[in-house]
């Protein structure tokens, strides 16, 4: 038998001052987040991120789709071209997978995410609801083999200067030590959300599968995120990595280097190194954390879709009486659909006109089961809403 790749310290032993600053600012912001917004607009605005959660996490794969492309494909409009229509069946994919995902966490709340069975099931989650064509990983000679949704890596795979565990055995110790400690169950405290970090890249290290490690691991931490009590629906984690992407892969090469000294944590790996990977991790979030604070700052939020509605009805899209309804619903997020005859002043049949507008627009989602109006975001109006989004 080889040599066995040791994976210690999961976590650091110590939480640094500034490391625990960074995260309690992190936590408090992220928190106030939604402070002084309605339930039902922070639903609109979170139904949102999750297309553009897909985006971004998809774009570090490779996927070079744009945003109305997932619009598109979710309104079931997919493209002639093959490799195209791929790209928008994997989003699709992972909207559905990441709304699965949030769906098991609610519904187990005993659930521990960092087994190797909810680890396997992501992936499996995944990879089965893809065309066949895009079930292939390339090994270390540039060879097409198949993914195998669900399984772990049973052969060597590099990745940068990092040689991941080869075998299956190794794999499967060091996902059973994954487990066992880096669980947040098992975490209290600071700890947990050290843990949180930590495990992002110690997944990555082991790389347990034969493609799609990346994919995995942002699910996953969306779950750790969760598992944590901390809401990640109103800004994206995904969004942060891609548009640092040098950088991140930086942090995450430091991280994989071994123990540099006796000042470097008794493990095999650095702990100065991984504690720094931590640290850059929080700063990510926090910074995707404020970019949304800034954008939905009211009446900021509200200023700016009005300028988007102000452009439609120029266009003669909307109608004054629309745009007395949808400025509203930006601040509701939910309206029942008997106010539009009240705001409007109009009679039912003209309601019922303005409701179909709205619908046709794409502005709104009619909820007959709860006859109301929900709002509807859009790349078009997040263009505008959100500047700098995408």
């Amino acid at each position: 038998m080889g040599i066995i790749k040791l994976m210690y310290p999961l976590f650091p032993r110590k939480i640094a001052p500034e490391l625990e600053t960074l995260i309690n600012t992190f936590l408090k912001e992220s928190t106030a987040l939604s402070n002084h917004l309605s339930k039902d607009l922070v639903f609109a605005i979170s139904e949102f991120l999750v297309d553009i959660n897909s985006f971004y996490t998809n774009a570090m794969e490779g996927n070079p789709s744009k945003i109305k492309d997932i619009e598109a494909a979710l309104n079931k409009e997919l493209l002639s071209d093959r490799t195209l229509r791929n790209y928008q069946i994997e989003h699709i994919v992972h909207i559905q997978v990441q709304q699965e995902l949030l769906r098991r966490l609610a519904g187990e709340p005993t659930l521990n995410i960092c087994s190797p069975e909810f680890l396997a099931w992501i992936h499996r989650s995944f990879y089965e609801r893809l065309p066949e064509e895009m079930q292939v990983a390339l090994t270390l000679g540039d060879k097409k083999i198949p993914v195998l949704p669900g399984q772990f890596r049973d052969r060597g795979a590099r990745v940068g200067r990092h040689d991941a565990p080869a075998t299956a055995a190794e794999i499967e110790r060091l996902l059973a030590d994954f487990s066992a400690q880096l669980n947040p169950d098992g975490l209290q405290g600071m700890q947990k959300f050290v843990g949180l970090a930590a495990s992002h890249h110690r997944l990555l290290w082991i790389h347990p599968f034969r493609d799609g490690n990346g994919r995995v691991a942002r699910l996953f931490t969306l779950a750790y995120f969760v598992k944590c009590g901390v809401n990640p629906h109103l800004w994206s984690f995904s969004r942060g990595l891609a548009r640092q992407r040098q950088t991140f892969d930086h942090y995450l090469d430091l991280a994989d280097q071994p123990r540099a000294d006796d000042l470097d944590g008794r493990g095999s790996l650095s702990e100065k190194t991984l504690e720094a990977f931590c640290k850059y991790f929080f700063e990510i979030s926090l910074d995707q954390v404020r970019y949304m604070a800034g954008c939905l700052e009211l009446p900021q939020f509200q200023t700016l879709y009005q300028r988007y509605l102000r452009i439609l009805q120029a266009e003669k899209k909307i109608s004054a009486g629309a745009y007395a309804v949808m400025c509203l619903l930006i601040k509701l997020g939910r309206l029942p659909k008997t106010d539009v005859q009240r705001i409007c002043g109009v009679k039912d049949r003209r309601a019922s006109q303005l409701i179909k507008q709205l619908v046709a627009e794409k502005l709104v989602y009619d909820d007959v089961a709860r006859s109301a109006l929900r709002l509807r975001l859009t790349s078009d109006a997040a263009a505008i809403v959100f500047p700098g989004l995408v």
